[in-house]
């Protein structure tokens, strides 16, 4: 009976430590683009600023992401063809 207890432990264990790798994992992924999806925004800003001047378009685009999180691209595509 011991050994079977053991063995159920062991097993609890495993599982807990594989659910644990799996979620480490998952947020180290979205760590890393969330920091992607930062650098490809600053690359676009700088790319629109080099055409506009910068005060005007990042800081529109600033001032707008939190408003609208997830068309930051269209807010600077609209400033740049404006």
């Amino acid at each position: 009976m011991t050994a079977l207890k053991d063995t159920w432990q062991q097993q609890r264990r495993d599982r807990q430590q594989q659910v644990q790798t799996m979620l480490l994992q998952f947020q180290q992924t979205r760590q890393t683009q969330a920091i992607q999806q930062q650098l490809e925004r600053r690359q676009f800003c700088q790319q629109l600023s080099a055409k506009k001047p910068p005060q005007n378009s990042q800081r529109i685009a600033r001032v707008l992401e939190p408003f609208f999180p997830n068309s930051f691209d269209s807010i600077c595509s609209a400033i740049a063809s404006s």
